[in-house]
């Protein structure tokens, strides 16, 4: 039993092991990457059930019912442009 004793006071006398003191600051650090990815993960899910809930609220409770509209033509020459103009079309 005394063995035992002699070890742990020499254990306790001993000085720490310097990579300790940089492993604390790497524990430290991997830790916040954890916390802040879980707080992204959060925010994108609370996100995604904000859109989800404002497209299922906004299709069940929208006053107007579908129309059909002509679809725009991106591709066309407004009737006021000055080549539109030159040419002669209206």
């Amino acid at each position: 039993m005394t063995d035992i004793d002699r070890l742990l006071t020499d254990l306790r006398n001993a000085p720490a092991d310097p990579r300790l003191t940089g492993m604390s600051r790497a524990i430290l650090d991997g830790v916040a990457v954890r916390l802040e990815q879980r707080q992204t993960r959060r925010q994108l899910v609370a996100m995604g059930c904000l859109a989800l809930f404002l497209g299922v609220a906004g299709g069940l409770f929208s006053t107007g019912g579908a129309r059909a509209e002509p679809p725009i033509a991106l591709n066309q020459v407004p009737a006021n442009a000055p080549s539109a103009l030159l040419i002669g079309e209206r």
